[in-house]
Order: C-alpha cells, then sequence, then structure tokens
C-alpha cells in the first residue's frame, strides 16, 4: 500500500510468552473497598465546594437593598424609563433612548440604603450571576462603582469608580461574569487625567452601585424591555460539570468492576500468543482555523488606545502586530465594513463628540487629544460628517 505525507501506520509486534494477562475474581472484600474509596472520594470533593452566595435581586425583605432607574444628565429631552414587577419574581424595565442625545442611555440599578452596611461586599466572591431577557438588546453593558476617597493622592473627587464589562447577549439564561473580566472604562480614566497603573488594587468591598444598562448597539430613538429574574456573587466552580465528572468517574468504575467479576475462562488470554504483526492506518486531521476573529479583535484593540496619535496609520499596525498592511485592510473591510481611514475617524468623532458635550475643553484642545494637529482640518472632517461645527453641535446640544 502506498505511504502518503497525510497518512502513517503504526506497527504494533506482539511475541509469544510475553503477554500474558491475568484476570482474578474480586472477593467481597476487595469489592467494598473499591466502593468506600469511591464514596470517600465523592464525598470529599463536594465538602471542599464553597457554593455560598450573596443575591443582589431578589433579595430579603431586611437586605436594604432598593432599585432605581436613571437615564442622562441633560435638561430635557432625555431617555425615558419605567420599571415595574414581572412574572416569576422578576424585575422589568421598559426604555425608549432619546433622539436628541449623540450617546442615549438608560439603567436600572440596585443598591443599599445608607447606613452602617451601605456597601455590597464583593471581595470574597469572584464572578456575579445575572438570569435576564432581552427582547432587542444584544450587547448589554453591567457597571459596578466602587466608593472610595482614595484612589488617587492627586485628587479628591473619585468618590465613585465605574467598572463595566459588557454581556454579548444570545438568549435569555444566567450569564456569569468573572471579577477579573470588569474593567475602568478608558473614558472615565481620560475625564479625570489617569492611567490604569494610578489606581492600583481594586478594593471591591465597597461597592455601592449594581447596574444594567441599555443596550450599547440601539439607535436614538429605539425601544427595548429588559426582564431580570436574579443577580447574585458567587463562586466559579462549575458544580454541573463537577457532578458530570463524578458520575463519568462511578460509570466507570462500575464497567471496570463488571469486567473484573466475569467468567474467570471468559476474562484470560490464551498462554501463547503467535507473533502477529498489527498495521493499523490512520489519518492526520487538518485543521483549518480561522484567525480572522482573533486578528480583528487585536486590530480594534490597537486602534481604541492609539486612536489619538495624530500619525497613526495602518503601516503602525502592522509593525505592531505582525499582520500586513494588506491584511489588515481586508479585515476591516469584511469585518466591520469600512476602511481603515473611516473606521479611525468614526473613534475619533464619537470622542470629539462626548467631549464637546460633557467637558468645557475648547475645540481647540480636543481636536489635539483626538488625533487632529490642523483645526481646520478638523472642522472640515467634521463638518462634512455632522453637518455642523463642532460650536454649533456644541451650541445646540449644550444649550437650556
Amino acid at each position: 500500500m502506498r505511504l502518503t505525507t497525510r497518512n502513517r501506520w503504526a506497527i504494533k509486534h506482539l511475541h509469544p510468552r510475553s503477554h500474558r494477562i491475568h484476570f482474578h475474581q474480586m472477593t467481597k472484600k476487595e469489592f467494598i473497598l473499591v466502593l468506600s474509596i469511591a464514596i470517600i472520594f465523592t464525598v470529599g470533593l463536594f465538602a471542599s465546594l464553597d457554593t455560598k452566595q450573596s443575591s443582589v435581586y431578589p433579595s430579603a425583605a431586611n437586605s436594604g437593598i432598593v432599585s432605581y432607574t436613571s437615564h442622562e444628565e441633560v435638561p430635557k429631552d432625555w431617555s425615558q424609563i419605567t420599571s415595574y414587577p414581572g412574572k416569576d419574581n422578576s424585575i422589568n424595565f421598559k426604555y425608549t433612548l432619546s433622539k436628541t442625545v449623540p450617546e442615549p442611555f438608560v439603567a436600572l440599578y440596585f443598591h443599599k440604603v445608607s447606613g452602617p452596611n451601605q456597601y455590597f461586599d464583593f471581595s470574597n466572591f469572584d464572578e456575579i450571576r445575572i438570569h435576564l431577557k432581552s427582547i432587542k438588546g444584544k450587547r448589554i453593558p453591567i457597571y459596578l462603582t466602587i466608593d472610595n476617597k482614595n484612589y488617587h493622592p492627586k485628587s479628591n473627587v473619585l468618590l465613585s469608580m465605574p467598572l463595566v464589562k459588557v454581556i454579548d447577549y444570545v438568549g435569555e439564561r444566567e450569564y456569569k461574569i468573572r471579577k477579573g473580566d470588569f474593567d475602568i472604562p478608558s473614558w472615565w480614566l481620560r475625564y479625570h487625567g489617569l492611567k490604569r497603573e494610578d489606581i492600583g488594587d481594586i478594593d471591591f468591598s465597597k461597592l455601592n452601585y449594581v447596574m444594567v444598562n441599555s443596550c450599547q448597539t440601539l439607535e436614538p430613538g429605539n425601544s427595548d424591555e429588559i426582564s431580570i429574574k436574579s443577580i447574585s456573587f458567587a463562586h466559579s466552580h462549575n458544580i454541573n460539570y463537577l457532578v458530570y465528572g463524578v458520575l463519568m468517574l462511578l460509570l466507570a468504575a462500575a464497567v471496570a468492576l463488571r469486567w473484573i467479576v466475569l467468567d474467570r475462562k471468559k476474562m484470560r488470554l490464551s498462554s501463547e500468543i503467535n507473533e502477529i504483526k498489527i498495521l493499523v492506518p490512520y489519518k492526520i486531521n487538518e485543521v483549518d482555523e480561522n484567525k480572522n476573529s482573533a486578528k480583528i479583535n487585536r486590530i480594534v484593540n490597537y486602534l481604541a488606545i492609539h486612536y489619538s496619535e495624530p500619525e497613526l496609520s495602518v503601516q503602525d499596525l502592522e509593525k505592531a502586530l505582525g499582520i500586513t498592511a494588506r491584511e489588515i485592510g481586508s479585515l476591516i473591510k469584511d469585518e466591520l465594513h469600512s476602511s481603515f481611514k473611516s473606521y479611525l475617524n468614526m473613534i475619533r468623532l464619537t470622542e470629539i463628540k462626548r467631549l464637546l458635550l460633557e467637558t468645557d475643553l475648547s475645540i481647540s484642545d480636543i481636536a489635539y487629544r483626538t488625533g487632529y494637529n490642523n483645526i481646520s482640518h478638523f472642522n472640515r472632517v467634521f463638518k462634512a460628517e455632522s453637518g455642523v461645527s463642532p460650536k454649533e453641535f456644541r451650541a445646540v446640544n449644550v444649550s437650556t
């Protein structure tokens, strides 16, 4: 038979008198010993688990936990939100996003009333579990806020630091978010002029808000409804997999026992085995992995960090990421339906609008912070995309 580069042959030799296998019938004492070991192992495994949880919702009547709704802090025409109890002890909130705010949002948040125990203590847990259902939303941000006056020695205004993780919604179920998946939003760091390393370790024992926000991908004017069945702090031990593993272990032990106690005559190999050669063909499976997803994530993350660099080019990404400029252009076109230049401008213009609405920075300062060294070019790009100049945009959207 012809051997190709994709076929291999394993040859196993069995020699006479060299491979005698003997089985013995298990005695009653041996059976009891094996069964006892299996039971002790299983009980010990379950006893080692820390399965306690701390419920945020639903909560006990004396827990002091209350819920409220919030929306953008604007003088008028804000997003509308209504919360109400649903079936199966769930809490629902309906909302319609504002058409006049560039980045509208609403949130349903939970917190403890003031008192000696006014914080959620997340320090002894390592994940948040939230069971929710969304009608339209696909990317739902979950926010935590930490209350501490001393996060940065140069400032005394950092009273509430946000942490966020976005849920990629795939249907009604319980979503589990590891503590380490929460991160400080980049906009918050920029607003306070800080870097991530300025913050240091985060004290999760003073968590004052747990918030479920409106979907990131819904356009202004759209409506949605989110239903929440439960929110809790928990440990990340996956008991389902553990139970499955234990059951498989016991099943394997039962099969082994059955094999061992079969009739000795049926379980004994012949005392002499003639020399044989066993050719066992096998084919190497070819794996064609699609790495586009990983690559586009690296590209998007790099642009999210370096978009404010005025001379940022596709060649910079090529050097930093080890991906050719041609492939970067193709990935952005195929995965983001845009060009490198258009996508970079979109990131910059989104941040420009936020700075125009949320800060008193001068327009020239905003231009320099977002990667534009030429003010005239900055004004032309902004007006081409928004229909108005940056000054007019701020006057119309910030005016009372």
